[in-house]
């Protein structure tokens, strides 16, 4: 999970834009492709999708930050599997994950 935790830190502190595209979805099919429905695919004509930077490109109606580095940093703080090979990591961000972080190293 550390190397996750600080991969997605790095990527944070690199800053890329946030991009919010909405495109109908036979358009975001032919240029992502499959990708974007890691959570299933969404049952409308035109889809919500989130780029951040060269990094990761998903559907998602979620709300956003316009680039990474207003979370500041995030950690990582319990994950569950969720099917053979998947697992769900729950993260904190910003003020929390500072918070969590010093409570980590002073124990």
């Amino acid at each position: 999970m550390d190397k996750i935790e600080d991969h997605a830190n790095d990527i944070i502190a690199n800053n890329p834009v946030v991009e919010k595209l909405v495109l109908d979805r036979a358009e975001a099919d032919m240029q992502f492709g499959f990708e974007l429905y890691q959570g299933g695919p969404p049952k409308h004509s035109q889809i919500r999708i989130i780029k951040i930077g060269d990094h990761d490109v998903q559907a998602c109606g979620g709300t956003h930050h316009d680039n990474t580095g207003e979370v500041s940093e995030l950690r990582i703080i319990r994950s569950s599997q969720v099917q053979d090979g998947v697992e769900r990591l729950q993260i904190v961000a910003g003020e929390t994950a500072r918070s969590t972080r010093e409570f980590r190293n002073a124990s």
